[in-house]
């Protein structure tokens, strides 16, 4: 969320904004690092098909900072992906949240998106 002033108030009001036309995730910050995700309650069949997670698949564009990257946790799982791959390095991401808040279709959509992305690269190489 780039807002002026950045505030609960705002942050709340951005989030419910979003919501109303079926957008669940916002960006916090200016690093893609923090994603927030809200639970819609209902199947939204566009979110999680295969054209979004090609558009979220390792790009040099998308590796861009200044970049801009739609929010979902494709990306987040893209991003932690890019870097351990970058780095040799092991990444995690963090999953939290309140009863029902989503938390397990979101970790189901991550290892969906890691195995697709993992296998695809493994197609590549041979």
């Amino acid at each position: 969320i780039a807002l002026e002033p950045v505030d609960e108030q705002t942050i709340l009001h951005n989030l419910n904004e979003r919501y109303k036309r079926k957008q669940i995730y916002t960006w916090v910050g200016a690093g893609r690092s923090i994603l927030l995700s809200l639970n819609p309650y209902e199947v939204i069949p566009e979110l999680y098909d295969d054209a979004t997670m090609q558009f979220h698949k390792s790009s040099e564009d998308a590796l861009k900072p200044d970049k801009w990257v739609p929010p979902h946790v494709f990306a987040i799982a893209n991003q932690a992906y890019d870097a351990m791959i970058a780095r040799s390095k092991d990444q995690s991401i963090l999953v939290n949240g309140e009863s029902g808040s989503g938390k397990t279709e979101a970790t189901k959509q991550l290892l969906e998106f890691l195995a697709k992305q993992v296998g695809s690269d493994a197609e590549e190489h041979h």
